[in-house]
Protein backbone atom coordinates (compact mmCIF):
# COMPACT_ATOMS: atom_id res chain seq x y z
CA UNK A 1 0.00 0.00 0.00
CA UNK A 2 1.10 3.27 -1.06
CA UNK A 3 0.51 7.07 0.93
CA UNK A 4 0.48 9.99 -0.57
CA UNK A 5 1.88 11.95 2.15
CA UNK A 6 2.69 15.66 1.97
CA UNK A 7 1.87 15.48 -2.38
CA UNK A 8 -1.65 15.65 -1.31
CA UNK A 9 -3.88 15.86 -4.70
CA UNK A 10 -6.81 18.19 -4.58
CA UNK A 11 -9.92 18.82 -7.30
CA UNK A 12 -12.89 21.62 -6.77
CA UNK A 13 -15.73 20.77 -8.53
CA UNK A 14 -18.45 23.03 -9.77
CA UNK A 15 -21.99 23.02 -9.62
CA UNK A 16 -22.93 20.75 -7.42
CA UNK A 17 -26.14 21.36 -5.12
CA UNK A 18 -26.85 19.57 -1.87
CA UNK A 19 -29.02 17.31 -3.52
CA UNK A 20 -26.34 16.20 -6.29
CA UNK A 21 -23.87 15.34 -3.49
CA UNK A 22 -25.86 13.58 -1.29
CA UNK A 23 -26.41 11.31 -5.06
CA UNK A 24 -22.86 11.30 -5.32
CA UNK A 25 -22.93 9.56 -1.34
CA UNK A 26 -25.13 7.43 -1.71
CA UNK A 27 -23.48 5.57 -4.90
CA UNK A 28 -20.25 5.55 -3.60
CA UNK A 29 -21.83 4.09 -0.48
CA UNK A 30 -24.08 1.74 -2.91
CA UNK A 31 -21.27 0.46 -4.90
CA UNK A 32 -18.31 0.83 -3.15
CA UNK A 33 -18.47 0.59 0.69
CA UNK A 34 -17.52 4.25 1.35
CA UNK A 35 -18.18 5.18 4.77
CA UNK A 36 -18.69 9.17 5.07
CA UNK A 37 -17.46 10.51 8.43
CA UNK A 38 -19.13 12.23 10.20
CA UNK A 39 -21.76 11.00 7.80
CA UNK A 40 -24.24 14.02 7.69
CA UNK A 41 -21.78 16.78 7.83
CA UNK A 42 -21.07 18.75 4.57
CA UNK A 43 -17.49 18.27 5.69
CA UNK A 44 -14.84 15.02 6.57
CA UNK A 45 -13.74 12.28 4.95
CA UNK A 46 -15.29 9.55 2.72
CA UNK A 47 -12.90 5.95 3.30
CA UNK A 48 -13.14 3.38 0.48
CA UNK A 49 -11.62 -0.19 1.49
CA UNK A 50 -10.55 -1.63 -1.59
CA UNK A 51 -8.13 -5.62 -1.95
CA UNK A 52 -5.18 -3.60 -2.06
CA UNK A 53 -5.85 -0.87 0.34
CA UNK A 54 -7.72 1.88 1.63
CA UNK A 55 -8.87 5.06 -0.95
CA UNK A 56 -9.15 8.43 1.74
CA UNK A 57 -10.51 11.02 0.68
CA UNK A 58 -11.31 14.43 2.51
CA UNK A 59 -14.06 16.76 1.03
CA UNK A 60 -15.50 19.52 1.83
CA UNK A 61 -18.73 20.94 0.35
CA UNK A 62 -19.92 24.33 0.24
CA UNK A 63 -23.75 24.32 -0.48
CA UNK A 64 -24.19 28.16 -0.92
CA UNK A 65 -21.25 28.19 -3.44
CA UNK A 66 -22.28 24.87 -5.09
CA UNK A 67 -18.41 23.41 -4.81
CA UNK A 68 -17.21 20.62 -3.65
CA UNK A 69 -13.65 20.17 -2.70
CA UNK A 70 -11.99 16.93 -2.12
CA UNK A 71 -8.44 16.36 -1.60
CA UNK A 72 -6.88 12.83 -2.14
CA UNK A 73 -4.97 11.67 1.22
CA UNK A 74 -4.11 8.47 0.92
CA UNK A 75 -4.56 5.46 -2.26
CA UNK A 76 -3.24 2.01 -3.10
CA UNK A 77 0.10 2.45 -4.92
CA UNK A 78 -0.97 0.69 -7.78
CA UNK A 79 -4.17 2.99 -8.11
CA UNK A 80 -3.84 6.44 -10.02
CA UNK A 81 -4.88 9.35 -9.00
CA UNK A 82 -6.17 10.11 -12.50
CA UNK A 83 -8.59 6.84 -12.45
CA UNK A 84 -10.33 8.29 -8.62
CA UNK A 85 -10.93 11.67 -10.35
CA UNK A 86 -12.16 10.55 -13.27
CA UNK A 87 -14.44 8.26 -11.36
CA UNK A 88 -15.41 10.92 -8.95
CA UNK A 89 -16.37 13.70 -11.85
CA UNK A 90 -18.09 11.31 -13.92
CA UNK A 91 -20.36 10.41 -11.00
CA UNK A 92 -20.76 13.93 -10.43
CA UNK A 93 -21.53 14.60 -13.78
CA UNK A 94 -24.17 11.59 -13.48
CA UNK A 95 -25.94 13.34 -10.81
CA UNK A 96 -26.26 16.28 -11.93
CA UNK A 97 -28.10 15.32 -14.99
CA UNK A 98 -30.76 12.80 -13.08
CA UNK A 99 -31.38 16.22 -11.09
Amino acid sequence: MGCLGSMADQRTFDDVSPEVWDRVKAIARDRFGTIFAPDASPSGTATTATPIGPVVLDYDHDPDARQITCTLRRKPFLVLSGQIWTGLAETIERCKQDS
